[in-house]
């Protein structure tokens, strides 16, 4: 999830969200400021305030209820923001 310069008046601010801690103890994104947060999207209070974008990646095929779950992210997402989601079709 980011919240923009453009749109906040700062610099731009990424909160990852993963429920598997060893995920997120790999994960790296150069040069990004970013919050790490061990949960589950579909319960985890990220309320405080809009997200200019919100990116799911590889991950409603892991989750009981996809629907649920874009329906989460769709509530984190400003009025004319971005939700994205992909998936791949390879399996590892």
């Amino acid at each position: 999830m980011v919240s923009s310069p453009s749109a906040r008046g700062r610099a731009p601010h990424v909160i990852a969200i993963d429920i598997d801690a060893p995920v997120l103890g790999r994960a790296r994104f150069p040069d990004v400021p970013v919050t790490w947060c061990h949960g589950d999207v579909l319960i985890h209070p990220l309320e405080q305030e809009p997200f200019d974008a919100v990116l799911s990646n590889a991950a409603l095929h892991h989750l009981p209820d996809a629907r649920a779950a874009l329906r989460r992210l769709s509530q984190l997402v400003r009025p004319g923001g971005t939700l994205a989601s992909g998936q791949s079709s390879q399996v590892a």
